[in-house]
């Protein structure tokens, strides 16, 4: 789960966040004075400064909520129903889907810093400084903020979302066999090495 959340988020980014956040953080944004663009900023400077226009900080806490929110609803839609038909098992499943969604929302509120720290120095790395300057002084227009703000926002627009809903169902019905193969598999050698199924015992005794 971890996995699949790390890549889907690296995927995303963020989730759509209200239009008027959006503006207001544009415009805001916007009115910075231009000589930032002219000034002799570091590249990383460039960086940081498109970074912020593309994730508002007053806003990146309630994007990386909608985030996780719009991830796991695919999640929850396609678990397979078989022995959750049971109002009590469905309680429980909901239960452990809450927790799974919170914790996730505390990790990635957690490292999101540090990834956007990460996207400031890949951005210098990609990119010169002139191209840098160009793409801030776009982003420093209304088009330019709105663009950035929303391009990272398209992984859960409902067109995409169908398409990624029915991946996660096939993505399963292809992945079944395997994993039943992989069950025997570790099944018939754990048989045939019983002294390895004695230490992964006592190893799970000792946590």
């Amino acid at each position: 789960m971890n996995r699949f959340v790390g890549s889907f988020f690296l995927m995303c980014l963020a989730a759509p966040v209200a239009t008027p956040a959006i503006a207001q953080a544009t415009a805001a944004n916007a009115q910075q004075p231009m000589s930032i663009v002219a000034s002799p900023a570091s590249k990383r400077d460039m960086a940081h400064a498109i970074i912020d226009i593309m994730f508002p900080p007053a806003q990146r806490e309630a994007m990386m909520d909608k985030l996780i929110s719009d991830m796991m609803t695919p999640i929850r839609q396609n678990m397979p129903s078989t022995g959750f038909t049971d109002p009590g098992l469905k309680a429980l499943l909901n239960t452990f889907m809450d927790k799974v969604q919170a914790q996730q929302q505390q990790q990635i509120q957690k490292h999101f810093p540090e990834l956007l720290d990460a996207m400031a120095t890949a951005y210098t790395n990609a990119f010169s400084m002139d191209e840098l300057r160009d793409v801030l002084t776009f982003a420093l227009t209304p088009s330019g903020g709105r663009y950035l703000s929303r391009s990272v926002t398209l992984a859960s627009d409902p067109a995409v979302a169908k398409v990624y809903s029915a991946m996660i169902v096939e993505g399963n019905a292809l992945n079944k066999p395997l994993l039943e193969q992989f069950k025997t598999q570790v099944m018939d050698y754990l048989k045939a090495h019983p002294e390895v199924a004695q230490k992964m015992a006592a190893q799970a005794k000792g946590k």
